[in-house]
């Protein structure tokens, strides 16, 4: 299973499906692009009206150590456009989390020398398989980087025995979660003082949280000051940047987006099933008496409880999508070592089965995809191509994921028309929707070309899907 899910990564990686790169992979990723070709730390796209540009292209408001990271996949000799370059580098990060979670599952099972058996092997296929499914919602974000660090700190965490090695190891991956996400820390702090709370009793637990955080701290001083721009102007970016977001943030708004999101369902069964399991455990090991450290234990699930709340108000499931593994192995741990209720063990089986049957769907559509969507490489070459017979004239964007094929960033603008652009002035692309609709009618611009998919996906006649997932596109000439 491991080999066949990795397999479907990495091929899924090299057609860059399904479609990749939103407009936080614009933000991310082409920094790091350029600073493989420039090494300048700047992200040369015009984010026209936005409010987020900080720093005039210099890559300030986010901690700069995925942008590094990605710098390294980039060899400008090869034929290979550098977003596909970056997808592939994205699936070899991806497959190499699916070998490590597959290691942290079966001893998550086998603990004890408890055997597998075969719903304990269902069970882990099945998390494996979501956590690959899980990958599509970073679209190019520093999470990807996230839950390597995460993976690894949970299979260090169960294989370490010596608790030196055990701080050091999980101080070190702290820092670097410091040096790539500004939220992850909080909780992967919570999830190590969880860890110290079960293992220790409470005054060495402190005793190795003030450690991990001291070699923590130490880490991510050292990757921010040999970044480009140092601790101190990267932080203030930062914070900058952290203003203006949570100046954006309606509470009242956001939790309206969050009722409203057709995954509704998914995540309050997924909240249920956390409170569930958290009231059931803490029961358990207080009454046992097992627990080490009660109140540290409090103290990190609250902690992780207020991140998560965060999350959910904020509508942004990526902060959360890292971590999943956490889930899966709860339930693994209730089929191998508890199953004292039969009701539970199937409701735990019934809910995976679903979540894998509605994860099928990108699966499904992917011959489809290879035989009528619109490729990357394809659209790539296109692109290039109307781009090349107007140079140096700019390139407004209209659409989230366009920046993926050309590699003129510097001419591009990622801003929608309003009443202050003259769209004459620019080359002007139009991304095709999620929906099998013909180009749209622009009063001021002539359609020049048209690569939207107009085929409808069907299997024995019946309609599987809206449209074909891919990167088609429109380009238009408007009078200035």
């Amino acid at each position: 299973m491991v080999i066949l899910i990795c397999a479907t990564i990495l091929v899924f990686s090299y057609f860059g499906y399904p479609p990749q790169g939103n407009n936080d992979g614009a933000w991310f990723i082409v920094p790091g692009i350029n600073y493989a070709l420039t090494d300048k730390l700047e992200n040369p796209i015009d984010w026209g009206q936005s409010e987020l540009r900080l720093g005039n292209g210099r890559f300030l408001s986010y901690p700069p150590l995925f942008p590094l990271f990605v710098s390294l996949f980039i060899f400008p000799s090869s034929n290979l456009p550098f977003s596909s370059q970056i997808f592939i580098a994205i699936g070899i990060i991806n497959s190499l989390v699916i070998i490590l979670s597959a290691l942290v599952l079966y001893k998550v099972a086998t603990i004890n020398d408890k055997r597998l058996d075969w719903l304990m092997a269902i069970i882990i296929c099945a998390s494996l398989f979501l956590i690959f499914r899980a990958s599509w919602s970073f679209n190019g974000r520093p999470e990807i980087l996230v839950r390597l660090f995460f993976t690894i700190g949970f299979l260090w965490a169960l294989s370490v025995k010596k608790p030196w090695l055990l701080v050091g190891g999980l101080g070190l991956l702290l820092g670097l979660t410091a040096a790539t996400h500004v939220l992850a820390p909080i909780i992967f702090f919570a999830l190590i003082l969880f860890l110290f709370s079960l293992k220790f009793d409470f005054w060495t637990s402190i005793k190795h949280i003030s450690l991990t955080s001291i070699i923590g701290l130490l880490s991510f001083i050292t990757v921010m000051q040999l970044s480009p721009f140092g601790i101190i102007e990267t932080l203030g970016g930062i914070y900058q940047h952290g203003r203006l977001m949570l100046d954006r943030l309606v509470p009242g708004r956001s939790i309206f987006s969050f009722l409203a999101n057709p995954n509704i369902i998914l995540y309050s069964a997924v909240g249920f099933i956390l409170i569930f399991f958290g009231i059931r455990f803490f029961r358990q090991t207080l009454s046992s008496q097992k627990l080490a450290s009660p109140s540290l234990l409090f103290s990190s699930s609250l902690l992780a409880f207020v991140y998560a709340a965060f999350v959910i108000i904020d509508v942004r499931n990526y902060y959360i999508a890292p971590f999943v593994l956490l889930i899966f192995c709860a339930a693994l741990y209730y089929i191998a070592h508890v199953r004292n209720s039969r009701l539970i063990t199937y409701s735990i089986v019934s809910f995976l089965a679903l979540l894998v049957i509605f994860s099928l769907k990108n699966i499904a559509l992917f011959p489809f995809f290879l035989k009528d969507g619109m490729s990357l490489s394809f659209a790539n070459s296109k692109v290039r191509e109307i781009v090349s017979q107007s140079p140096g004239k700019p390139i407004m964007l209209g659409g989230s994921h366009l920046w993926t094929l050309s590699e003129e960033y510097n001419r591009m603008v990622m801003d929608i028309p309003h009443s202050g652009i003259n769209l004459g002035d620019y080359v002007y692309f139009l991304e095709e929707e999620e929906i099998p609709i013909r180009p749209e009618k622009i009063e001021t611009c002539a359609l020049r070309h048209d690569f939207y998919v107009s085929q409808i996906p069907k299997i024995f006649g019946i309609p599987v899907a809206r449209a074909i997932p891919g990167y088609g596109f429109a380009a238009y000439e408007c009078r200035s």
